[in-house]
């Protein structure tokens, strides 16, 4: 599964599971309640298949963007990613 930012960036989702979901929607009330831009590297950090480097190429804008794509997709009710 993969997430798309735009035409140039898109990234593989890592096996989210419910532990994992729970932690990353506990970061995205973090992130809204507190406007903490790091909570957002934290979702993408566990969620996508990402380098330091990949995410430096990004502008603050599209760090949160993205990490706002991981959190909708987390809404959704998504399980898993693994294939059964």
């Amino acid at each position: 599964m993969e997430i798309k930012l735009d035409k140039k960036h898109t990234y593989e989702l890592k096996d989210i599971t419910l532990d994992l979901r729970v932690e990353i929607l506990d970061l995205a009330q973090e992130a809204s309640a507190d406007a903490k831009f790091s909570s957002f590297v934290k979702i993408i950090r566990k969620a996508l298949n990402v380098t330091d480097e990949q995410l430096m190429e990004l502008s603050t804008e599209e760090i949160a963007k993205l990490g706002l794509k991981v959190v909708e997709w987390c809404n959704d009710g998504k399980k898993s990613t693994k294939s059964k």
